[in-house]
């Protein structure tokens, strides 16, 4: 039992808040689990996630990112691409029938 690719992608997407879009090709389910800092969500992969409980700020676990890279081979990267986007043009109250 695994996780399709594009659960997967439907899950970065609501984490990160911002569409993630898969380019991997890949068509194997995934079973894996991911640690990773959600109070640092950042795609930078030079940043480092601090615990702020810890007295000198030690590392916790690792970006979502850097999780991503080290457990699936996976990188983030930001870009441009197509979207779908939901435009409404009028809004009329329904008639009484």
């Amino acid at each position: 039992m695994g996780l399709p690719i594009s659960q997967l992608v439907d899950l970065l997407s609501a984490e990160l808040g911002r569409p993630v879009i898969d380019r991997t090709g890949f068509t194997q389910k995934l079973s894996v689990s991911l640690d990773f800092d959600s109070g640092q969500l950042s795609t930078d992969p030079g940043a480092a996630a601090r615990d702020p409980q810890t007295p000198g700020g030690s590392l916790s676990a690792p970006l979502l990112s850097d999780a991503l890279k080290e457990r699936l081979g996976l990188e983030l990267k930001t870009g441009t691409g197509p979207v779908e986007e939901l435009q409404i043009e009028r809004i009329e109250r329904p008639s009484e029938n």
